[in-house]
């Protein structure tokens, strides 16, 4: 884009070129480095593998819906460390069709339930259209109200929340001296959201693990499609284990 987006004047080299083009002049370099796909492959095997033997994180919970996912279904992701965890991990083996929308407003944290709604109401033209809502505590809570229409809503939709008790993202941006500032930076609360929306009548699940992830939420899917109603999992992070997950994938190199 030729726009100046860098309020903070910090960048120092701008590249004005179509993304096409410029991953076709990496090509050459990377060449001579000898770095190809095929040399990837034991680099992401190992950071599945720590992936896999976690349970109670982020990145297992994006690895989890990115293989369990029906194809050609619609993923409608939340703002902070949810976003950035679907974006860094993928599949060696699976390979299919998914619809990804996001909020990005000044924070793109306002909103998300509701956006699922509206998502679901434009998919009305494919009633074979499976919706799966991932996204933080505090998302969710600024949201709370959309509960309420989710309790009369017609929708193949299910809505998983992250639970880390509190925006967790900024204990992984690894910052010095800031211990004071945590307890406002990170909102910790106490509350679990499933007792919430299950007082407003909508059918819930809390889940404490990625095996029982990986069993509950494509129950969710098949139900929510054959009753059409929305379903709401809460999905409980560990915030001690997701940080030291984050800080074993960072040792892994090429």
């Amino acid at each position: 884009s030729p726009n100046m987006e860098d309020p903070a004047l910090r960048i120092r080299i701008k590249i004005h070129q179509t993304p096409n083009k410029f991953v076709q002049a990496l090509v050459l370099p990377m060449t001579h480095k000898n770095i190809s796909l095929k040399s990837l492959i034991p680099f992401v095997q190992k950071k599945m593998a720590l992936i896999d033997q976690s349970s109670q994180t982020f990145p297992a919970l994006s690895k989890t819906i990115v293989e369990l996912a029906p194809d050609k279904s619609v993923l409608v992701l939340g703002n902070s460390t949810t976003v950035r965890s679907f974006d860094s991990y993928t599949s060696l083996v699976i390979n299919k069709h998914l619809s990804v929308l996001t909020n990005r407003g000044v924070s793109g944290i306002e909103g998300l339930i509701a956006t699922a709604m509206g998502a679901s109401d434009g998919m009305k033209t494919n009633h074979l259209t499976p919706i799966t809502l991932v996204l933080g505590d505090i998302s969710a809570m600024h949201d709370l109200n959309s509960l309420l229409s989710l309790k009369n809503l017609k929708a193949h939709l299910v809505i998983i929340v992250a639970n880390d008790f509190g925006g967790g993202i900024f204990k992984l941006l690894n910052l010095a001296n800031i211990d004071q500032a945590m307890e406002m930076m990170t909102t910790p609360h106490d509350c679990q959201l499933a007792p919430i929306a299950e007082s407003m009548g909508i059918k819930c699940c809390s889940i404490s693990s990625q095996k029982d992830l990986a069993k509950k939420y494509p129950e969710a899917i098949q139900e929510s499609m054959a009753t059409s109603r929305p379903i709401l999992l809460e999905f409980m992070i560990n915030p001690q284990e997701n940080l030291a997950l984050y800080n074993q994938l960072k040792t892994i190199k090429i």
